[in-house]
């Protein structure tokens, strides 16, 4: 029984590293310029409607980062879904993010 609560207790430590980690990708994503919106979720992804999709996906690939492009899916025309990482990840990330902007 014991050795449940712990699973139970790194289980929920885990999933409020994702949220807060969620929250603090979402405030960054949503000062970008290049950024229409980001959209809620409660997964441990974001979904981000971008003005240049591909343009971003194929920047991130070049630099070893894999989004998801959704532009082809039906309504979801310039989104990419963004994974939530660890912290250390989406440092990178939002390096990388930034940057992107820098050049565009």
């Amino acid at each position: 029984a014991k050795e449940l609560l712990n699973d139970e207790a790194n289980f929920q430590n885990n999933v409020n590293q994702i949220i807060d980690a969620r929250t603090q990708l979402t405030g960054f994503l949503q000062q970008l310029n290049y950024v229409v919106k980001v959209y809620e979720s409660d997964a441990n992804f974001i979904l981000v409607k971008v003005t240049n999709a591909i343009s971003l996906y194929k920047f991130l690939m070049n630099e070893g980062v894999i989004i998801r492009d959704r532009s082809k899916m039906k309504g979801l025309e310039n989104c990419v879904r963004i994974s939530v990482g660890t912290n250390s990840e989406n440092e990178l990330l939002c390096r990388y993010l930034q940057k992107f902007e820098s050049n565009n």
